[in-house]
């Protein structure tokens, strides 16, 4: 059995089960539905004896513990999300690492199905080629921009590979490499958005179990080395940069409220949200900001308490024309003072 999250909306979920016959079947459960019902659509869209109800009804039960539904402040500005752009390019340069035609084929076949837009699993080649490619990638440099727009793809995609990349500790050894790379002065541009984009990518389909896991080992360098960046990108006017720390974010915040751990992070990433907004130049990344804030007022009380002590950042709040950022104030001071002013 296989579960996956679907791409287009994180509160539904998929699992790849086997029936009579070994026919492999989609059992699809919104999380907070009723699990009768999930289970009576199941067998009436494949077919199934009416007397399994209560042994697909439990399995959902059993298979869904520790998930909640997520939630945002508004649904206009959901999880961001950074495709892959270009297939020919990636496959010519990951092509190096690869030993055998099999692992090219992999390869090959990993982009075609990103890019067809459908949702897949890995095959044991796809996971080989993964894994050669990542040993690659840590010991030659210049591949790692399109090896991180594969992976990045494949967190969109891919139904199970962000278990599998936890599985073989693909975060941590790759922002490893990062992190001494911007240690020793050798890290360049292109690896470092490209990075970032590859973060907010896999915090989109994070479950709830793998996010200590993925997360919690490296998340004291994490929220500094965004910090400083977007710094820079600020100093730089770099929107592209901006954007993709304000996605990973974004997608933390929702990750983190659905996790056990979400007392332990919630402290430090709301501040780094706080700190973030005040620091950018551009209202459409602020306003993906305020909704990550928006997040964590909205799941916790006490950050609830903290927000109102935040004068530079409230005021700034205030003072924008930017409608997205007023809709989510609307909504945050609903939340805390019961008014909408």
């Amino acid at each position: 059995m296989q579960i996956g999250i679907d791409e287009n909306d994180p509160n539904i979920l998929h699992f790849n089960v086997e029936i009579e016959g070994g026919k492999t079947c989609d059992l699809k459960y919104r999380i907070g539905d009723n699990v009768f019902t999930a289970a009576q659509d199941f067998l009436t869209q494949n077919n199934l004896p009416q007397h399994h109800l209560d042994t697909v009804a439990h399995f959902i039960t059993e298979n869904t513990q520790g998930f909640k539904p997520q939630t945002t402040i508004l649904p206009a500005l959901q999880r961001k999300k950074f495709p892959i752009k270009n297939y020919e390019k990636l496959q010519e340069l990951l092509r190096v690492g690869c030993r055998t035609d099999n692992e090219l084929i992999a390869i090959a076949t990993m982009a075609q199905f990103i890019k067809s837009g459908k949702g897949f699993y890995l095959t044991i080649e796809m996971k080989t080629a993964i894994a050669i490619l990542l040993d690659y990638a840590l010991q030659h440099h210049e591949i790692l921009p399109p090896l991180f727009d594969l992976f990045g793809g494949l967190c969109l995609k891919c139904l199970d590979s962000v278990k599998y990349f936890e599985t073989i500790s693909a975060y941590s050894q790759l922002f490893g490499v990062v992190s001494s790379m911007i240690d020793n002065g050798t890290i360049t541009m292109p690896i470092k958005i490209m990075f970032i984009k590859f973060l907010a990518n896999s915090f989109i389909t994070t479950p709830p179990e793998m996010y200590m896991n993925m997360v919690y080992s490296t998340y004291g360098k994490l929220l500094p080395f965004l910090l400083n960046e977007m710094t820079l990108a600020v100093t730089n006017n770099n929107l592209n940069m901006q954007g993709a720390i304000a996605g990973v974010v974004l997608n933390l915040s929702i990750s983190a409220i659905n996790s056990s751990i979400a007392g332990m992070l919630a402290d430090g990433l709301y501040e780094l949200a706080s700190q973030l907004y005040v620091i950018s130049n551009d209202e459409t990344i602020r306003a993906i900001l305020l909704l990550s804030i928006g997040n964590f007022i909205k799941q916790d009380v006490l950050a609830r308490n903290e927000f109102i002590k935040k004068e530079e950042l409230i005021t700034s709040i205030k003072a924008s024309q930017n409608q997205n950022i007023q809709a989510i104030w609307k909504e945050i001071n609903e939340l805390i003072y019961g008014v909408s002013n």
